[in-house]
């Protein structure tokens, strides 16, 4: 029983078969006085005990004693003193299975007016426990990996005193060996147990660029950066960290409680039944459970990796010579004066036809604001014209 009943179907029949310590009986026949839905629920257990105690059990009919008897032949049974508790105890598991099967729907009807719903029925017996050959074959049937197997993650968190702190490099470089420069910096990125994870390369002749990023080991960072220095001449260097221990650590927290509970949910799933809605309802936990497990591994393993490796970022640029005789690629002299020549005849149109359609856009504007200014303008004169003459 659930919700308002602190006591259990079973506690109430050890209860009554007297099973129970003094303080927790006491609670409960203190509970069994107070509910209604508990007393009658006590009744009818003492109702079933007492009907099953009257029952007794008919002797076989003759036929089925000669029958069996002709089937044993000549073996001989010892006989045995028959016990004295042996009734008391079948009455006892006959009480217990008509108690289970007729008094559930019983116990069940005060958690269904309250809203409650266990996980699993109360009103159904416990499965016979699978073999794990049987059960962990099931589970890879239904697309599941053993959780109590294999699945279990390697991360674990790190030492109190020790800190992860991830780290990215980069660099600006120029060399006068551009043509050589790949080569030489994945010959240095190998030498330092690192990789290359992005390339690229461009610009105009003379003025190439290479623009890497590498990921080396971060106990050989110093080693791979003189490596790099030697390259060509360094412009500029920056180093940025950042300390992921914390978040590290509360990863791994996260992902061994999420094992813990996934490996609870896998047993209930194999030592318990249900009905159907219970069982998908607990096989969708795992699988919601062990989908964020797994998202919180593949981040802490990526969280680990920053501090394992670190990264580089090199641009690399070619040194620049001004040279005489046109660089590989470029057009020949006459070309560039004929495109030049072309390029101002182009320009000086524009001009024109720029001059031109500003004296047509603003010329009638000036011309009409001639003409009305133009009266004012000469009697104004003509006037400051007279008095100058008289002064």
């Amino acid at each position: 029983m659930t919700g308002t009943h602190p006591v259990t179907q079973e506690e109430v029949m050890a209860w009554l078969d007297g099973e129970l310590p003094a303080p927790r009986a006491a609670e409960i026949a203190a509970h069994v006085a107070a509910c209604a839905d508990c007393g009658a629920l006590a009744d009818e257990l003492q109702s079933v005990s007492r009907r099953v105690a009257g029952w007794t059990v008919e002797p076989p009919p003759s036929e089925l004693q000669a029958g069996a008897h002709g089937a044993i032949g000549s073996i001989a049974v010892t006989p045995h003193r028959r016990s004295r508790h042996r009734p008391a105890l079948l009455a006892a598991a006959v009480a217990a299975t008509f108690a289970v099967a007729i008094l559930g729907p019983l116990a069940l009807r005060p958690m269904h007016r309250d809203g409650q719903a266990n996980a699993i029925s109360v009103g159904l017996p416990a499965a016979t426990p699978v073999p794990d050959l049987v059960y962990h074959d099931s589970l890879r049937a239904l697309g599941y990996v053993s959780a109590a197997k294999g699945s279990q993650s390697s991360l674990a968190p790190p030492p109190a005193d020790q800190r992860m702190i991830a780290r990215t490099v980069t660099m600006s470089l120029t060399t006068e060996r551009f043509d050589d420069i790949r080569t030489a910096l994945e010959r240095a990125t190998a030498a330092e147990d690192g990789s290359v994870v992005s390339l690229s390369s461009g610009g105009e002749p003379r003025r190439r660029t290479l623009r890497a990023t590498v990921r080396v080991p971060a106990a050989r960072l110093e080693a791979a950066l003189a490596a790099f220095r030697a390259l060509g001449v360094l412009k500029h260097e920056s180093l940025a960290t950042d300390d992921v221990t914390d978040r590290y650590r509360d990863l791994t927290i996260r992902i061994s409680n999420a094992r813990v509970e996934e490996q609870r949910l896998v047993e209930l799933l194999k030592t318990r039944t249900g009905t159907v809605k219970d069982v998908l309802d607990v096989e969708r936990e795992i699988a919601r459970v062990r989908g964020e497990a797994e998202r919180m591994t593949a981040e802490a393993e990526a969280t680990r990796n920053r501090a394992t490796f670190s990264l580089v970022t090199l641009e690399i640029a070619e040194t620049y010579r001004a040279e005489l005789m046109p660089a590989p690629g470029d057009l020949p002299v006459l070309t560039r004066l004929r495109n030049a020549f072309i390029d101002g005849l182009g320009a000086a149109e524009l001009s024109v036809v720029g001059v031109a359609l500003a004296v047509a856009q603003f010329g009638p504007t000036l011309v009409a604001w001639s003409l009305l200014l133009a009266l004012p303008i000469w009697w104004t004169a003509r006037r400051l014209r007279a008095f100058v003459e008289r002064s």
